[in-house]
């Protein structure tokens, strides 16, 4: 099988098709029928398709999940109390509202529902102000000037007001509720509304804001037990300021949900099927089973491993990376689990990198795996590939945490030259760098992305404040070259009870994770490994950054050295804050500063690096790649390593078996259409005969 690009539009997805399931229009005209006549009763090759170019891994833009805002004019909201000048809540509401609506993104789908700002003592009194989509930002500013507060309470109905306008909406979705008290309309209540929208497994989440509601313990209960119920956050704002910034974060947060990104695939369930993957970005599905597995097993739980594979190119390393994507209401770091990539084959020994998230204090989200060797020499290719000159490797998960839940996982393959001449490695330490003068800028407020593909770029040497839940991981970037490396400044002031530790990792472009250094040389805070995370306590300011220079000497690094090698390329280099997970702490924020800098002079020149299916062809041409063996769907295990005894063609299918003949054709290799292909070529050929016999006849 192997993943081919089909596309009508960029971005169409890719899934893994097999090439026996494509065919070539027949034509009615005498060269083909001459043509078909040579046409093989088997399946026929694969018409080669264009493709347009893949994103290089981590550069794609972020899917903004739908969201609607659920807003309180009930007539509480009339207080003069939202600051120390008497502002009312329901100008706070309005103002905070049109700041969220001048900041929300071009491609973001926004609705408004408000209740309680038409008919006093009617518990029916919601309104959609606005249906989720792109948003007119002077027309609703128009309507939410013209609104009042005059009504009831009735949260429980709002919500599923709410949720009726984001019915045909794919995908996650998000409701933010803000009140100032608890409901006084309650059919249904506002709990057991939650709780039945989270039983209908609709990936809703429901994120609630509570407005001047301190000491109001009815009001904090319920807006809790909404959000626990649906996998949101609870948050409290004690007046104007505070609101417009929850506002803000809770549903730029909700827009910004991790949306895996990348085309679509399916990995094989044994070596035979491997699913052959050019370099691009991809996106598949993974459970863990109930225990560590291992790939030394022959047998694996159901959906925690599949096979893929990658045409070995002589003289090009090939780097592969898995991207376990977890739900961030989930992250618990008591939980284990592990993503993987291991390749197959008895020249490439061990597991590769293997990390695992959460379950340890340096914990990422992220494995990967770069071939030993760029050039093979023929007994060492009879031992690495299989016989078509495939690389195979294995992407699995590990671990207790949600084993019988479907995760995706993001897979990006990436080729890279081998440069001759290179030292083994350059071990260009930054141990002695101090950290460079800050900006005189005041930094300014940012909201982290929620993955590599929507990582927020970093200016060098700006200052920059955001803020994290439990469990919440934010992704930034900034473009480093070869002859240059990143410092870190951060500081946590303020952290609430129960902060923990947050974990600092930096990443290439090929989301290899590299190694960190404090500047006193120490690698690491706390006990973190080498290899770790800066690990920093609440109240903390640290100092940090790439432990090794970007230069293209370190790609020479492999085995024990891939720390330093991971040094080595050139472009964004990931920056990724987590902060870990503390049930105690509740949905309680906790605010840091992060300033990024890129030292050293940039240099000209480094390696060649193929990213994107497009950049494959120009390098190696269009032909297509050979067929793999054929699955045997006897032995859901495989064989542990390839094998030249494995054949290229697939098994003879026994035509006098009905069930065969039926597996043939739902897998595009029903040979009918070629036999009638074939009898329509002899029709035209045998016309075309007796035509010139006729015509010999009637010259005679």
């Amino acid at each position: 099988m192997t993943a081919d690009p089909q596309t009508t539009a960029p971005g169409n997805a890719l899934r893994p098709v097999s090439r026996l399931s494509r065919r070539r229009p027949l034509a009615l005209g005498l060269s083909l029928a001459l043509a078909g006549l040579a046409l093989p009763t088997g399946p026929a090759a694969a018409t080669p398709s264009a493709t347009p170019d893949q994103p290089e891994p981590g550069t794609g833009g972020s899917t903004q999940q739908p969201v609607v805002v659920v807003m309180d004019y009930s007539s509480s909201m009339l207080e003069a109390d939202a600051d120390a000048s008497g502002t009312t809540r329901i100008d706070a509401a309005k103002d905070a509202t049109k700041q969220l609506i001048s900041g929300t993104p071009d491609d973001a789908r926004l609705g408004l529902v408000v209740y309680g700002n038409n008919t006093p003592q009617d518990c029916r009194d919601i309104s959609t102000l606005h249906e989720v989509g792109p948003v007119d930002a002077e027309a609703l500013n128009s309507q939410i000037d013209a609104l009042e507060a005059v009504g009831e309470t009735p949260i429980g109905a709002s919500l599923l007001h709410a949720a009726e306008d984001l019915k045909d909406e794919e995908g996650e979705k998000s409701i933010i509720l803000v009140s100032d008290g608890e409901p006084n309309c309650n059919e249904p209540p506002a709990c057991e509304a939650a709780q039945d929208l989270a039983g209908q497994g609709i990936d809703l989440t429901v994120h609630t804001i509570g407005f001047r509601i301190s000491g109001n313990s009815a009001a904090q209960e319920t807006l809790r037990c909404i959000a626990e119920a649906t996998g949101g956050t609870f948050t409290e704002a004690d007046d104007a300021g505070s609101l417009t910034e929850q506002l803000r974060i809770q549903t730029t947060r909700a827009f910004q949900g991790y949306e895996a990104e990348g085309d679509e695939v399916t990995g094989g369930t044994n070596v035979a099927g491997a699913v052959e993957l050019l370099p691009g970005q991809y996106v598949t599905e993974l459970t863990s089973g109930e225990r560590p597995i291992g790939l030394s097993s022959r047998t694996w739980p159901e959906g925690s491993v599949q096979f893929f594979s990658a045409p070995h190119q002589q003289g090009y390393f090939t780097n592969v990376s898995a991207t376990l994507v977890l739900p961030r209401a989930e992250q618990k770091f008591e939980d284990g689990a592990l993503i993987a990539v291991q390749p197959v084959g008895t020249c490439e020994t061990g597991r590769g990198y293997e990390m695992s998230y959460p379950g340890s204090e340096d914990a990422h989200p992220v494995g990967t795996w770069r071939s030993a060797e760029a050039t093979l020499d023929e007994r060492d290719q009879e031992r690495c590939l299989t016989p078509e000159g495939q690389q195979v490797f294995a992407v699995y998960r590990e671990g207790d945490f949600q084993p019988d839940t479907a995760l995706p996982v993001e897979i990006t393959v990436a080729y890279e030259k081998q440069e001759d001449g290179l030292p083994e490695s350059a071990d260009h330490t930054a141990a002695e760098r101090t950290p460079g003068t800050p900006s005189d800028e005041s930094p300014t407020a940012a909201q982290g992305g929620p993955s590599f593909n929507a990582a927020t770029e970093l200016e060098s040497g700006q200052g920059i404040t955001d803020t994290l839940v439990p469990g919440e991981t934010k992704y930034y970037s900034i473009p480093a070259g070869y002859g240059q490396a990143v410092d870190l400044t951060g500081h946590f002031p303020q952290g609430p009870d129960h902060a923990r530790s947050v974990m600092v990792n930096l990443y290439n472009p090929l989301r290899e994770r590299q190694s960190v250094i404090t500047s006193t040389g120490a690698t690491g805070f706390h006990g973190a490994t080498s290899m770790g995370a800066l690990n920093i306590q609440d109240g903390e300011t640290f100092h940090g950054g790439l432990q090794h220079t970007l230069l293209p000497e370190n790609r020479a690094g492999n085995g024990s050295a891939r720390r330093i090698a991971a040094a080595g390329v050139p472009g964004p280099q990931y920056i990724s804050v987590t902060r870990q997970y503390e049930a105690e702490a509740g949905d309680t924020e906790l605010a840091f500063e992060l300033t990024a800098e890129v030292t050293g002079q940039a240099q000209d020149g480094g390696i060649e690096f193929i990213t994107t299916a497009e950049q494959y062809r120009q390098a190696f041409g269009e032909d297509d790649p050979a067929e793999p063996a054929q699955q045997d769907e006897t032995d859901p295990a495989g064989e542990s390593e390839p094998s030249s005894e494995d054949s290229a063609e697939p098994a003879p299918q026994d035509e006098a078996d009905p069930a065969a003949a039926a597996d043939a054709s739902e897998s595009g290799t029903d040979p009918l259409p070629w036999i009638l292909g074939g009898l329509a070529g002899l029709l035209i050929l045998g016309g075309i005969v007796m035509l010139l016999v006729r015509n010999s006849r009637r010259q005679g």
